[in-house]
């Protein structure tokens, strides 16, 4: 092989295709951030929240402070496994009952 063969092909791999080019443009607009769940709205109370959304937004070099989107998934099946095993121990009523009356998880402890 000789060298402009070389070249040539050291050049053509490094030229972007078009799925490539559009790989990267879908990066750059991939949101790393996770959203925080709506399950989170009435389980966990608001300093649990806000604890886990400053988790969540630290950057990604502290490894055991941070809060990934797998983690965040986790806490949210479990904010609604809460709910619904609450909701299941209630027993039947109306949901004019199930509106107004009050979570049994979410609360602070009263001292």
């Amino acid at each position: 092989m000789r060298a402009d063969d070389i070249l040539r092909v050291f050049y053509a791999r490094g030229m972007h295709t078009a799925a490539k080019k559009a790989n990267q443009e879908a990066e750059k607009r991939l949101n790393v951030r996770p959203q925080t769940p709506h399950a989170f709205g009435g389980v966990f109370t608001t300093r649990a929240t806000k604890e886990i959304r400053e988790a969540r937004d630290k950057p990604h070099i502290n490894v055991h402070e941070h809060l990934d989107n797998w983690e965040v998934d986790t806490l949210a099946a479990v904010a609604r496994s809460l709910k619904h095993h609450e909701l299941r121990s209630r027993g039947p009523e109306s949901e004019y009952m199930a509106t107004y009356r009050k979570a049994q998880y979410g609360l602070l402890p009263s001292r």
